[in-house]
């Protein structure tokens, strides 16, 4: 059966102490409801993903289909991400995510569109995962050159902060070392007064 038909549904959350929550994608057949794999994903991948439905380039019914649940993508909580209610929230709306991504998969026609290849990539789809994506028209990727598209959007997030003409990270004020501005007064050699034998010594002068 092919992955593209494949139904998907987050089945539960794992959490433990000083780990970030993975909530659990289940791949099942539709036909006979039979689990082909689990998938355990961080909300930050969640987000990986929508970050490529925005910033790459869909077919137009892919775009319309998918524009709406992009914008109600569940935010970020900074100091209660891990929180019941939060963890609750984010799994329904996770779930209705995948949902509508899937169904944008399953009508696209388009062979120019790469949501097909994003949702493989997305789902670690085990027949796929020893070789790249080879299947992506170059009038999608005009501008990408890394094998993996999710990947390309973390490292696109992660180039916001380089400088535009030498492709430097622009450097922050934290970031230049600090000199200790110390001044050490060298020390004075040793002061001899010597008196001699043979001529009178004057003081006063």
């Amino acid at each position: 059966m092919s992955v593209f038909a494949m139904k998907t549904s987050i089945s539960h959350v794992a959490t433990a102490p000083e780990v970030r929550a993975q909530y659990v994608v289940r791949v099942a057949d539709p036909r006979t409801e039979t689990t082909a794999w689990f998938l355990y994903k961080r909300y930050s991948e969640f987000r990986t993903f929508r970050d490529a439905l925005v910033q790459l380039r869909l077919c137009t019914a892919c775009r319309r289909t998918t524009q709406a649940i992009v914008e109600q993508f569940p935010r970020r909580h900074i100091f209660s991400s891990k929180t019941e209610r939060v963890l609750d929230e984010r799994k329904i709306r996770l779930n209705h995510f995948l949902e509508i991504v899937a169904s944008a998969v399953q009508r696209c026609d388009d062979t120019s569109c790469i949501v097909r290849s994003l949702w493989q990539e997305f789902l670690d789809v085990p027949d796929l995962k020893k070789r790249p994506l080879r299947r992506m028209s170059a009038a999608a990727l005009a501008n990408t050159e890394a094998t993996s598209l999710l990947e390309f959007v973390r490292k696109d997030r992660g180039s916001r902060g380089m400088h535009p003409r030498c492709g430097r990270r622009t450097p922050r004020p934290s970031d230049e070392k600090r000199v200790p501005s110390v001044f050490v007064r060298p020390a004075s050699p040793p002061m001899t007064i010597g008196l001699s034998t043979s001529e009178p010594t004057q003081f006063g002068r």
